[in-house]
C-alpha cells in the first residue's frame, strides 16, 4: 500500500514547468542547471529525510511507491526535491509528459545526468560494451534512448544518430533495438557507407531490416533489378509494413489498441520509423507503390509526400 504524496498536482504542474523554463532559457551547462535546479527545489523546499535514512534512500523509497501510485508524478517530484540526483524520477516524469516535446527532452536530459553521476566516470570505461547486461547502467540507457528520440522527434537528426551510436558502443548486443532508428537516420542523410557497415553487422533476418536494406539499394542503384529483389524480399516480409509506407494505410493517430496484433502494432511502429527516410529519399515511396503487387509495377503517380520531418514515435 503506498502513502499519499505531500506534493499536490498543482505543485507538480509547477515544478514541470519550472523545468522547462530552465531549458528554454538556453541553460546547457551541467553546472549552471544543477544552480538552477536547486533555486526552482528551494521555491518549496521538502519534508524533512525520515530519520535513519540518507536523502537518496528517501528518494528511492518515493519511487519504488510511484511505480504503484496513482500518484506517481506527486512521489517522483517529492523524490527530486529530497535528492535532485534521482535519476529514475526524471525518467518516470519524461514517460508521464509524454506529447510535451521540450519538456520530455529536458527531463530525459536530466535522467541521463544524474544517471551518469551515479554510475561515474571510471564506470564506463571499465564497462564499456558491457551495458544493459549490468541492471545498474539500464536507468542510464532508457534515458539516453530517450534524449535521442527526442532529437529524431526534433529533426536533429546528426544529434539523434550520434546518440543511437554511442548506446551501440556501450551495448552492442542492443537489446533496445536502436539499430533500426540509427539506420533510418543514416538512410535518411543518405551515408551508404555507415548505412552499410550498420546493417552488415547487424543481420537479424527481420522485416524492418529487410526494408532498410531495400531503401538503401534503391539509393545506390536506383530502380535496377538488385534493388528490386531486395523490395520483393521486405514485401514478402511484411505487406503490412508496406501498406503504412506506402500511404496505402494511414498512421494512427493516437495510441494503439491493445487488440491490434503485435505483428500490426510492430509493422506500424517501425514504418512511422523508416518513413522520413523513404519520404526524403527521390522517387523511394512511388518505387514501392509500383512493386507492391505480385502482378507488377503499377503506373507512377504522382508523390504525395505526408510531411518532411520525423514522427515522434513515443
Amino acid at each position: 500500500m503506498t502513502s499519499e504524496p505531500s506534493t499536490s498536482a498543482e505543485a507538480v504542474i509547477e515544478f514541470l514547468n519550472g523545468i522547462a523554463d530552465i531549458f528554454q532559457e538556453g541553460a546547457n551547462n551541467p553546472d549552471e542547471i544543477d544552480g538552477l535546479l536547486q533555486r526552482l527545489i528551494a521555491l518549496r523546499p521538502p519534508e524533512p529525510v525520515p530519520a535513519g535514512l540518507t536523502a537518496r534512500q528517501a528518494a528511492e523509497a518515493r519511487m519504488a511507491e510511484a511505480w504503484e501510485s496513482d500518484h506517481g508524478p506527486n512521489l517522483a517530484v517529492e523524490a527530486i526535491r529530497l535528492w535532485p540526483g534521482c535519476a529514475d524520477a526524471y525518467l518516470f516524469l519524461a514517460a508521464a509528459v509524454d506529447g510535451s516535446p521540450l519538456l520530455s527532452m529536458a527531463l530525459f536530459t536530466l535522467a541521463s545526468e544524474a544517471a551518469t553521476d551515479i554510475l561515474g566516470d571510471a564506470y564506463f570505461e571499465e564497462h564499456r560494451g558491457k551495458f544493459w547486461q549490468r541492471p545498474e547502467t539500464r536507468t542510464f540507457m532508457r534515458a539516453m534512448e530517450g534524449v535521442a528520440r527526442s532529437y529524431l522527434a526534433a529533426g536533429a537528426l546528426d544529434l539523434a544518430a550520434d546518440h543511437f551510436a554511442e548506446m551501440l558502443t556501450l551495448n552492442p548486443n542492443d537489446d533496445q533495438g536502436v539499430r533500426y532508428p540509427l539506420t533510418a537516420c543514416l538512410l535518411e542523410a543518405q551515408n551508404h557507407e555507415a548505412v552499410t557497415q550498420l546493417l552488415t553487422m547487424y543481420d537479424d533476418g527481420s522485416p524492418p531490416r529487410a526494408y532498410l536494406l531495400a531503401l538503401a539499394a534503391f539509393q545506390r542503384e536506383g530502380d535496377a533489378a538488385s534493388s528490386r529483389t531486395a523490395l520483393a524480399a521486405a514485401i514478402s516480409a511484411s505487406q503490412t509494413m508496406a501498406q503504412y509506407l506506402s500511404g496505402e494505410k494511414s498512421f494512427p493517430q493516437e495510441a494503439l489498441d491493445l487488440q491490434v496484433p503485435p505483428e500490426i502494432a510492430d509493422a506500424m511502429v517501425f514504418a512511422d520509423l523508416m518513413a522520413p527516410a523513404w519520404e526524403a529519399t527521390a522517387g523511394a515511396t512511388d518505387w514501392l507503390k509500383r512493386w507492391m503487387t505480385p502482378q507488377g509495377p503499377r503506373p507512377a503517380a504522382p508523390s504525395k509526400e505526408r510531411r518532411s520531418g520525423p514522427r515522434n514515435l513515443e
